[in-house]
């Protein structure tokens, strides 16, 4: 085994440092090539805005920068900016994955900007692409963001919209061109932290979008958190949706460690409505669906247990009960907090089976070997899933088939 101490205080500085090793034999030497990539001693800010509204470029878009730094200020987040028109021409308009991992979050708009030679080239969108791969959070907003990634039908798979935000596009205006008279409200299928969210919209080309399931036998990929109820919807009217692979029973590692949270609008497109106060029929502010959405991004799944309940005297049935202990805030409400639903393993295996409460049974066949691995996935109210695990043997309490016994009486005679 041969061990590799790269100093960063030597290297060439943030970035990807490539190298080699000199192994000196007797005989021959060995060049081994080493890379290592040097990031942020410390996080340089809670959030980098990258400024894709190109209004610099052109005058006839709208600056929507003050917009997203106010609403940051108020939630209490650090910020920097990045203006990928400062490098407009270059192949690297935004700062490189090495740089990008030094922000707790990124928060990508494009406002008026419709143009794919003004939107983020190719390598920018490689770039949050590693940093989604990496953990990374990316809040992407924009009512024609599709439109500056050149992402309609048709076109070839673009890999940051349809696998790192995990959306399809479906059509450029979810109200025909016109202004939106209805609401975007909770969809179905949101984590319950996203209920009672209720978006007023003003901008004319919010684009209906759908969920891009990038395994459709597990259901991983997009999810769709607000629906607008038009008459013009060619699916569901989603206009946000999030993306964030949770374990599952059947494929316990995510294949994707991305937070993403895209809408099909910008904080500017949101009326705030009567004195700028979320109530249960007033529209939700900037400031509370920036703040919803980073909270949900930043949430870290709980911890998963399982213990064997089953009483002394129980035959034929082993009962089990799931734990969970939550990551959530203190003060979030029990819906958040709590577990919402839980599947089940047996490990003998029988099918996966959902319970409606943590507790659950399951009758084991009396075998040779009564030992099994029993797992349990739990979902929390914010949509993430903690998968937890048990040994147990059931010897005292599997279910022993009856033995046939067949009678011969004498004589047998048998010709």
């Amino acid at each position: 085994m041969v061990s590799v101490t790269f100093d960063t205080n030597t290297s060439q500085g943030l970035g990807e440092n490539q190298g080699f090793v000199v192994m000196d034999g007797a005989v021959f030497d060995a060049h081994m090539p080493v890379w290592a990539r040097v990031t942020p001693a410390t996080q340089i800010s809670d959030v980098l805005i990258i400024d894709n509204d190109a209004s610099d470029l052109d005058p006839s878009f709208g600056d929507y920068l003050y917009i997203y730094t106010s609403t940051l200020t108020a939630l209490g987040k650090t910020y920097s900016i990045a203006n990928p028109a400062d490098y407009f021409g270059l192949d690297q308009t935004i700062p490189r994955p090495a740089v990008l991992s030094g922000f707790g979050a990124i928060l990508w708009y494009t406002g008026d900007n419709y143009v794919p030679v003004a939107g983020l080239t190719t390598q920018d969108q490689y770039s949050l692409l590693d940093y989604l791969n990496n953990g990374g959070i990316v809040i992407a907003m924009g009512q024609d963001l599709a439109g500056t990634l050149d992402a309609a039908p048709g076109t070839d798979f673009n890999w940051l919209y349809n696998w790192g935000l995990g959306a399809r596009w479906l059509q450029d205006s979810i109200s025909n061109g016109n202004a939106p008279t209805g609401f975007a409200t909770s969809a179905p299928s949101m984590p319950p932290f996203f209920r009672n969210i209720i978006v007023s919209l003003l901008q004319l080309y919010v684009d209906e979008v759908a969920p891009e399931l990038a395994d459709r036998a597990v259901a991983r990929g997009g999810v769709a958190v607000l629906n607008y109820g038009g008459p013009f919807n060619l699916g569901t009217g989603t206009a946000a949706l999030v993306h964030r692979d949770q374990p599952v029973l059947e494929s316990p590692v995510p294949p994707f460690w991305g937070r993403a949270f895209y809408a099909s609008f910008g904080l500017e497109g949101m009326d705030l409505g009567p004195n700028e106060v979320l109530t249960p029929t007033l529209p939700t502010t900037p400031v509370e669906l920036l703040g919803h959405v980073l909270t949900w991004a930043e949430s870290e799944v709980g911890m998963a247990s399982i213990s064997n309940t089953t009483p002394a005297t129980t035959t034929a049935i082993t009962l089990f009960t799931a734990h969970y202990t939550s990551t959530a805030p203190t003060g979030y409400p029990a819906e958040v907090v709590n577990p919402i639903a839980w599947r089940w393993d047996f490990g003998d295996g029988s099918a996966y089976v959902a319970s409606v409460t943590q507790e659950a049974g399951h009758t084991y066949v009396c075998s040779e070997n009564n030992v099994y691995t029993v797992r349990v996935q739990v979902t929390d109210g914010m949509g993430n899933n903690a998968i937890g695990s048990l040994e147990v043997d059931v010897s005292d309490s599997c279910f022993q088939e009856p033995e046939t016994v067949q009678n011969f009486f004498l004589p047998w005679i048998t010709k």
